[in-house]
């Protein structure tokens, strides 16, 4: 509207009576026909807008649950004396050197208990000294899931005792089931000294 008006008054000033009138006439019919023609613009955008929200669908989808909060749970240990007389009956307690976050790890029983559903890491290691070797295997509900073994070495002119065995597996355990080691054959005896170990983790939660 200001420029209109500047140029009225441009055209005032420079232009007789009549023709004045008539610049005027015809700069207030062209403003009309802008108006006019940016009103229709208008009235056309508003309706396709309002066509367009008419249009989208309001999502039903349910909203996704929460993410779980990522449980902390590890635990290992180890035993630090020579355990002897072993049988399938003995109970082991790895509470030695002990990381135990989360609490999965029993120091009543030496079980290990899965405190949720999901897949979990387990890992034993076995340790004897020369003269013997050791069968051990690491169990689930009393199932087997892990075996580990010392033992001799023998190839050609070596001959050598393997005086360690270690194994890892990864498992399914749901909520309550509980892992746990076993003695299984050879020598009836295992050594610590801080070298046996029972460890597992929660790898994820289902």
């Amino acid at each position: 509207m200001l420029l209109f008006w500047l140029t009225v008054l441009f055209v005032v000033g420079h232009t007789s009576a009549a023709d004045t009138a008539a610049q005027i006439r015809f700069l207030l019919d062209e403003e009309t026909t802008l108006r006019q023609t940016l009103q229709t613009r208008v009235q056309g955008l508003r309706q396709r807008a309002g066509a367009l929200n008419a249009s989208i669908v309001p999502c039903s989808c349910a909203s996704p649950p929460p993410p779980k909060h990522a449980r902390q749970l590890s635990y290992t240990g180890t035993i630090g004396d020579t355990m002897t007389s072993l049988t399938s009956a003995t109970q082991f307690n790895f509470s030695q050197d002990l990381v135990n976050v989360g609490g999965a790890f029993s120091l009543r029983d030496g079980h290990f208990r899965a405190p949720v559903s999901g897949i979990y890491g387990l890992s034993f290691a076995a340790h004897k000294v020369p003269g013997g070797w050791v069968g051990m295997t690491l169990v689930r509900e009393n199932s087997p899931i892990l075996n580990t073994k010392t033992g001799h070495y023998a190839y050609s002119t070596i001959n050598r005792q393997v005086s360690m065995g270690t194994n890892f597996v990864l498992v399914n355990m749901t909520q309550g089931q509980e892992a746990w080691p076993k003695y299984s054959d050879g020598s009836a005896s295992l050594d610590g000294q801080g070298v046996s170990t029972f460890s597992g983790f929660l790898l994820y939660e289902f």
